[in-house]
């Protein structure tokens, strides 16, 4: 058959008709025709007929077949793999994507017919499936947006400005206790006797208004969308809402959406509480404001990060305030406005892998160093780096300190000048409490102190071997947890290191005063002479504590505002969080195995209509402790009314089947004899196949409903 030219371009048309271009294959001799009536694959430039189809096909997939898909097609064609398929009769088709016009364009590839007792030859088609792939992903998206848009609201009407018919879509639980029809074909009349009957009086009016056909066609003449806020009574309750009124794409339908504020009411009046009764937070954030001219917030998973100033030096300096790669973006700026001389030690100093280390020790992190101003001048600058409560953020703080080095510069000038030790003693008791200058040589030292009576870690006014001396002061007097920071300056060979690479020996540690720990601040130098080793010892406490102080008020609000008020579980913007760290390890193919619970609390509407949100309330934390006491070492999420999900890492998601088995057999007990009943579902993250987190959510809701249903079967 493959010598008969016209059945093969007979049947080539018939074809065409559905496909792209079309292969006939020569099973024994590998002999093949291509035939296509498109031109944009005569663009390509494939040989329309050969002798060796697996070697010529596999040469031509590699010229025009998009980089990601060359392996898969080239995979697929091959001679061993196809003849198997085509025989096995698996998998007879694929997906992959043609560089056409310089882009990638969909195309699927399927063996139309196979060798068999009377055929020695095989047909392929491709046909451009780019439309339709396109389509389905544009329609993914807007259901998407729809879904979202409509869990946001209590209920949504879509209303004809010209019938007035309208039609209620997703209403809640509690907005259907109000009894307002669905569905009807007079809105704006229906609309004013609810707002009559529902509508607080103090609001009332005010709504009247806006829902006349006329003044809400007046209003949304020049506009896409208004909204306006009052007060339902729902029963016994007073509900806060938003009334938002959206044109449809083809402005002749009206979308009103009517969602419950009382959450953002109850927080702004908690807000307004807090800022009459809690000033130090305020006087917290103002020291910081003052303190810090610029800070930057980074994340220490993705190294996203935002910059917060009370100064435009930055923009002035042409830097990144904001971006994907804090690190990457900070080696450009240091190479671009850090003093030559401070860059080297300020990358060091910035490396990411010793900041993680040393933030985990929950340590503050400094560096000095120098800017090159617009004007060509040096500015002593400060970054302080420390480690956010929950250890998924690293805040910058950067301050400007030229005038207090320019200062301490100067001092040591006259210092330098007046070669006195009594003159260094002097000029630094205001900052140090103690200065020890040390002979390195002979051991022998002598201490200047600002007042015997304020003395913490004291040694003798002269002695003849500091090392000695000062151990046996560490070992008496400080917080046994930090006598090991002390290792470095009680050890000569350390110190002539620091002296090598022109260092300083700095550290904080504590020790006790009346049994409490005080915080103290150690710095150690070389003088000059590079033979006498001088100590400087500060009482730092009161920084220390208005540090914590402040880090401690920022981390509680932001614990405050992912935790959910009903249950003191996470809630929605954790979860949000928690999906998009998940998805940013999914992106890099890093994710470690994991499975995404999904309840759902079954006769929650009875409990509430029965016997109050109150009894309700207390349904929901119940069930939320059979969620919690199921998966003890996972986080759980509250995201929605009565729905919860939970993430299982590390020992729960190896023992997921157990757990689940568990929780579900105790919900078939429950459902027979009258408990608490959530319908669950689970899905495993595929690292082959899933590509967003989102696909495990929705495997994982599914298989809830499914199970819904079969607790309803058992009743």
């Amino acid at each position: 058959m493959m010598d008969d030219k016209n059945v093969l371009s007979k049947i080539a048309q018939a074809l065409l008709v559905d496909y792209s271009s079309v292969y006939f294959v020569d099973a024994v001799t590998r002999h093949y025709k291509w035939y296509s009536i498109d031109t944009g694959y005569k663009a390509l430039k494939i040989e329309p007929e050969g002798d060796d189809f697996f070697k010529n096909v596999s040469r031509d997939a590699r010229d025009v077949i998009y980089p990601e898909d060359k392996d898969l097609v080239v995979s697929f064609l091959s001679e061993d793999n196809l003849l198997r398929r085509i025989r096995t009769g698996a998998m007879n088709d694929i997906t992959y994507r043609l560089i056409m016009n310089g882009r990638p364009v969909y195309h699927n590839m399927r063996l139309i017919k196979g060798v068999g007792e009377e055929n020695d030859y095989f047909v392929v088609g491709v046909r451009n499936v780019d439309a339709q792939i396109q389509a389905e992903r544009e329609k993914a998206a807007y259901n998407q947006i729809a879904e979202s848009l409509a869990n946001h609201y209590d209920t949504i009407y879509y209303v004809d400005i010209e019938t007035d018919h309208y039609t209620e879509f997703s209403s809640t639980d509690r907005y259907k206790t109000m009894g307002i029809p669905i569905k009807g074909d007079d809105f704006f009349g229906e609309a004013r006797r609810n707002i009559n009957r529902v509508v607080h009086p103090e609001d009332r009016d005010r709504v009247l208004e806006v829902h006349t056909k006329e003044n809400a066609l007046n209003i949304m003449k020049n506009k896409s969308i208004n909204t306006m806020t009052y007060k339902l009574i729902v029963g016994d309750e007073i509900v806060n809402v938003r009334n938002s009124m959206i044109w449809a794409k083809d402005r002749k339908h009206l979308i009103i959406g009517i969602e419950s504020i009382d959450d953002e009411v109850e927080a702004a009046r908690m807000l307004r509480e807090a800022e009459q009764k809690n000033q130090i937070f305020s006087q917290v954030a103002q020291s910081l404001a003052e303190h810090y001219e610029t800070i930057f917030y980074v994340d220490v998973e993705t190294d996203r990060y935002q910059e917060f100033s009370s100064d435009d030096i930055y923009s002035k300096l042409d830097v990144n305030l904001s971006g994907n790669d804090f690190f990457e973006d900070t080696k450009r700026n240091t190479a671009a406005i850090v003093h030559p001389d401070d860059r080297e030690k300020m990358l060091k100093f910035l490396s990411k892998e010793r900041l993680g280390k040393e933030l985990k020790k929950g340590t503050v992190q400094t560096i000095d160093y120098r800017l090159v101003m617009e004007d060509g001048s040096d500015r002593y600058t400060r970054l302080s780096i420390v480690l956010s409560n929950d250890g998924t953020h690293a805040i910058f703080g950067v301050e400007n300190i030229d005038e207090e080095v320019k200062k301490e510069l100067k001092q040591k000038e006259i210092e330098k000048e007046r070669l006195t030790y009594n003159q260094i003693a002097l000029s630094l008791a205001n900052r140090y409490i103690a200065i020890y200058y040390i002979d390195t040589e002979t051991l022998h030292y002598t201490e200047f102190s600002c007042a015997n009576n304020d003395r913490e870690l004291t040694v003798h006014v002269e002695g003849d071997d500091f090392f000695t001396d000062f151990a046996e002061e560490v070992r008496t007097k400080v917080v046994p947890e930090d006598r090991g920071m002390f290792d470095l300056s009680l050890d000569m060979n350390k110190l002539n290191e620091i002296r090598e690479n022109d260092d300083i020996l700095q550290f904080t540690y504590r020790i006790f005063r009346n049994s409490a720990p005080v915080y103290m601040s150690y710095k150690g130098t070389w003088a000059s002479d590079n033979r006498h080793f001088i100590v400087g010892i500060s009482n730092i406490d009161y920084q220390k504590r208005k540090e914590k102080e402040f880090m401690q008020a920022l981390l509680s609000a932001k614990e405050q505002a992912e935790r959910d008020g009903l249950t003191g579980v996470k809630n929605m913007t954790a979860y949000q969080r928690m999906e998009d760290s998940l998805q940013q390890s999914m992106n890099h193919g890093e994710q470690e195995p994991f499975a995404i619970v999904v309840c759902d609390v079954n006769g929650l509407k009875q409990i509430n209509d029965t016997y109050g949100h109150k009894a309700g309330d207390d349904y929901i934390r119940e069930a939320c402790t059979i969620v919690c006491s199921s998966f003890q070492h996972s986080p759980v999420f509250r995201i929605g009314g009565d729905e919860f999900c939970a993430v299982l890492k590390g020992d729960d998601f190896d023992n997921r089947n157990m757990l689940m088995d568990g929780l579900r057999e105790r919900m078939l007990v429950n459902n027979s004899g009258g408990g608490i009943v959530l319908a669950t579902g689970i899905s495993v993250f595929d690292a082959k196949s899933d590509k967003f987190v989102s696909q495990i959510f929705q495997r994982a809701d599914a298989l809830m409903y499914e199970n819904k249903r079969q607790l309803k079967e058992h009743l």
